[in-house]
């Protein structure tokens, strides 16, 4: 797929995931910014990888522990775009009471960033929940303003089907800044087994690739 610019989740730190996974990829390098997760530093992180011109690497330690978030600024093609990243809390799942905070605090320190902004991250919550709803103001999803609605689900993908047959949930979002980007294209990826092996995906969640303009 060749991205600009990649947001992930769950890399894990002791075998330098996102590198490991980065020097496989041929032509340009990218420059790889992570940041572990508060109460599992050494274990498992979230990371940005850009091959865009990138500088103000900073981090978020987001509210009830354990989760963080990570924004950096783009020159695209001069002018400037932030790029942000998360993974909000999975529990409890019936509830929002740790994700809503996590989200309002996230919101809140993109609004110091008076630039075109992305966000992408795994939030956990489905998108008629309040975590998802209070980013509607100044964010839309990139994959619903191409396709007029969310994908059905973006979890589980292949690889995790048979631990989860009921659980098929949309929890994952590429969101933009509506009044500065606009997505021209999105679709999913890891949505379907590689090669012969039924139950091989690059994750346990599909991916969502857009390509985005700045208005």
């Amino acid at each position: 797929l060749q991205p600009d610019i990649i947001g992930f989740q769950e890399v894990w730190m002791a075998i330098e995931q996102a590198n490991l996974i980065l020097e496989a990829v041929e032509g340009e390098p990218y420059q790889i910014f992570v940041t572990p997760k508060q109460a599992h530093h050494g274990v498992e992180g979230i990371a940005i990888a850009s091959r865009l011109p990138a500088s103000g690497f900073e981090s978020l330690d987001l509210p009830g522990g354990e989760r963080v978030s990570q924004r950096i600024v783009l020159d695209v093609d001069g002018k400037t775009v932030c790029f942000a990243n998360t993974h909000l809390h999975h529990r409890p799942e019936e509830n929002e009471s740790e994700r809503l905070p996590q989200m309002q605090a996230l919101l809140a320190w993109l609004d110091e960033v008076d630039t075109p902004t992305i966000l992408t991250g795994d939030m956990n919550t489905i998108p008629s929940r309040e975590t998802i709803q209070i980013t509607k103001p100044k964010f839309t999803s990139a994959y619903a303003q191409v396709h007029g609605k969310e994908p059905d689900f973006t979890f589980p993908a292949p690889v995790a089907e048979d631990q989860y047959p009921d659980h098929h949930v949309m929890i994952d979002y590429i969101f933009i800044t509506s009044e500065t980007l606009r997505a021209t294209s999105a679709h999913l990826v890891g949505d379907k087994a590689h090669g012969t092996n039924p139950k091989l995906s690059p994750s346990d969640h599909m991916g969502i690739v857009a390509d985005i303009e700045v208005l």
